[in-house]
C-alpha cells in the first residue's frame, strides 16, 4: 500500500469518497440483506443440513470482512492535496499520466489505490517520482500467490480468477492488459504452468 508521512495509504479525495460510500452501503442495506437472508433461511428449520442459512452465514462473513477491511483503510488513509502533488511536478498518487511505448502506442493511467493503477504495482512503483519525459524500465507482470489469490476479489472491480488460471483465460486477461500474445512455456512442473507474455 502506498504510504503515507503516518504511514496511512495515500488516497485522492475521489477514491476516499468512493471508499466512503461503499463502506456506507455495505453497512446499511447490504448488511440488512445479509441479516433477513440470514433469518429467512433459518425459518426453513434443521441447520445442520440447512444449505441457505449456511450459504446466508458465508455471504454475512464476507460482507463484515469487506466492512472490516473499508473502515481500516479510511481509518489510516491519508488524503492526497491534488493541488500540491500536481505542483510537484511529478508522479504522486492521484496523478494521470501517459505513457508511450516503443512503438509509438499511448496508454493513460491513473495511480490510485481504488479503481486505476495501484502505486504499489509494478507500474506505479516504477512511475512514482518520474517527471514528465522520464523514461521507464519496461514493467512486466508476474504472480504473488500469497497476494493474488485470497485477495482476489477483495476490491471492487476485481477478477475472480480462482486458484486455476487456464490458458484461455489468461490470454483475455493478457489481451484485456494490452499484451499481444501469450506462449505457454516448455518448463515441465508438477503443479505450476508457465506463460511468457509478449507484447
Amino acid at each position: 500500500m502506498a504510504r503515507g508521512d503516518d504511514d496511512g495509504e495515500l488516497l485522492t479525495p475521489a477514491a476516499h469518497a468512493q471508499l466512503q460510500s461503499e463502506l456506507a452501503e455495505l453497512e446499511g442495506p447490504k448488511r440488512q440483506e445479509a441479516v433477513q437472508a440470514i433469518a429467512t433461511a433459518r425459518a426453513h428449520g434443521d441447520l445442520s443440513e440447512n444449505f441457505e442459512y449456511h450459504a446466508a452465514k458465508n455471504e454475512q462473513g464476507l460482507l463484515e470482512a469487506r466492512i472490516h477491511v473499508l473502515r481500516h483503510r479510511l481509518q489510516n488513509a491519508k488524503v492526497v492535496d491534488e493541488a500540491a502533488a500536481a505542483a510537484s511536478g511529478v508522479v504522486t498518487v492521484g496523478s494521470r499520466v501517459e505513457l508511450e511505448r516503443e512503438d509509438g502506442e499511448r496508454l493513460a493511467v491513473e495511480i490510485t489505490g481504488v479503481g486505476g493503477v495501484s502505486p504499489d504495482s509494478p507500474v506505479g512503483r516504477a512511475l512514482l517520482g518520474k517527471a514528465p519525459g522520464d523514461e521507464i524500465e519496461r514493467v512486466m507482470y508476474d504472480y504473488s500467490v500469497l497476494f493474488c489469490l485470497p485477495n482476489g476479489m477483495a476490491e471492487p472491480g476485481s477478477v475472480g480468477t480462482g486458484t486455476v488460471l487456464r490458458p484461455a483465460a489468461l490470454e483475455k486477461l493478457a489481451a484485456d492488459a494490452g499484451f499481444g500474445s501469450v506462449t505457454i512455456l516448455p518448463v515441465d512442473h508438477p503443479t505450476f504452468r508457465f506463460y511468457r507474455l509478449d507484447p
